[in-house]
C-alpha cells in the first residue's frame, strides 16, 4: 500500500500540485483578494449589517469578478503545464503517459490496477481507523433499516404524553386548524415537494464540486501524508477513465460453397 501512496502522491503533484498556480505575490491573487473583499462587502456587510440590498449591476460585478479571478488561475495553471508537459497542449495524452510511467504498466492494464487499488482502499477502511459516527455517542442496538420505525415510534409515544399531560395545548392546535390551513398547507407543501425536485440535483452537484475542490486543496497544503486518501481517490478516477481496453478478435465469417443441382433422376412411385 505504501507504493501506491507514493505514486498518487506524484500522480497529484504533476497535475494538481500546488507549484501550478501562481505565487501568492501576483496580480491573479490580488484579484482574487478583491473580488471576495468586494462580495462579502456586498452580500454580508451591506445586507447584514445595514440590511442594504446590493443593486443588480452591484451584484454582477461582485460575480464577474469572482469568475474572471477562477479564469485567470485556470488559464494560469494550464499554461504551465503545457510548458511542463514539453508543449503537448494534449492533456490527456500526458496524462496516460505519466500513468504508464509511475506504474510501470500500458494503459490497458489501468483496470487491473485500479481493482487491486481499490481492493486494497477497502481492506484499509474495514481494518483502519473508523471515523467517528452517530452511533458511537448513542449506542442504541438498532439493526439497520429500523431507525425510522423506532422514531416515528418514539415521536407517536411523545405525541401522546403530550396530549394526555397537556390537553390545553391540543385545544389551542384543534382551535387553529381549519380546512382553509390544511388546503393551505397542502398547496405550500406541493409547491416545495416540486422545487425540491427540480433544486435537490444541482444543488447536490453544486455542493459535491464545493466539497470536492475544498478537499483537493486541502490536500495541496497538507503535508506528512494527510492528503494520502485524496491521492488515492485521484489516481484511481484517473486510472478507471484512461483505461483503454484491448480490443476484441472478430472472426470472419467463411464464405458459403455455392449449392450444386441434383442430377438424380426421381424415383418412380407405384400408382
Amino acid at each position: 500500500m505504501d507504493k501506491y501512496y507514493e505514486i498518487a502522491k506524484l500522480y497529484f503533484e504533476e497535475f494538481e500540485g500546488a507549484h501550478l498556480y501562481p505565487r501568492l505575490r501576483s496580480w491573479i491573487w490580488l484579484l482574487w483578494l478583491v473580488a471576495f473583499s468586494y462580495a462579502g462587502y456586498l452580500f454580508f456587510y451591506q445586507s447584514i449589517a445595514n440590511r442594504i440590498t446590493p443593486s443588480d449591476w452591484e451584484a454582477v460585478l461582485a460575480l464577474g469578478s469572482i469568475l474572471l479571478a477562477y479564469g485567470a488561475v485556470q488559464d494560469h495553471k494550464k499554461k504551465v503545464l503545457t510548458e511542463r508537459t514539453s508543449g503537448s497542449s494534449n492533456l490527456q495524452t500526458a496524462r496516460i503517459k505519466t500513468l504508464e510511467r509511475l506504474t510501470g504498466t500500458s494503459s490497458k492494464e489501468f483496470l487491473q490496477v485500479a481493482n487491486e487499488l481499490s481492493s486494497l482502499m477497502q481492506l484499509r477502511q474495514q481494518h483502519g481507523t473508523q471515523p467517528l459516527r452517530l452511533r458511537d455517542f448513542v449506542p442504541i442496538p438498532w439493526p439497520r433499516g429500523q431507525f425510522l420505525m423506532h422514531a416515528l415510534t418514539l415521536v407517536g409515544v411523545l405525541l401522546t404524553v403530550v396530549g394526555t399531560f397537556s390537553p390545553e395545548l391540543v385545544s389551542f392546535v384543534r382551535s387553529h386548524i381549519t380546512i382553509q390551513t390544511l388546503i393551505e398547507w397542502g398547496f405550500w407543501s406541493v409547491l416545495f415537494g416540486l422545487l425540491f425536485i427540480f433544486a435537490y440535483p444541482q444543488t447536490v452537484y453544486i455542493w459535491h464540486n464545493i466539497k470536492s475542490d475544498w478537499r483537493t486543496w486541502r490536500a495541496r497544503l497538507q503535508k506528512n501524508g494527510l492528503g494520502n486518501p485524496v491521492h488515492l481517490e485521484y489516481l484511481l478516477q484517473h486510472l478507471i477513465k484512461f483505461h483503454c481496453p484491448s480490443p476484441t478478435k472478430q472472426h470472419a465469417l467463411r464464405p458459403l460453397k455455392p449449392c450444386r443441382p441434383m442430377n438424380r433422376t426421381p424415383k418412380r412411385t407405384l400408382r
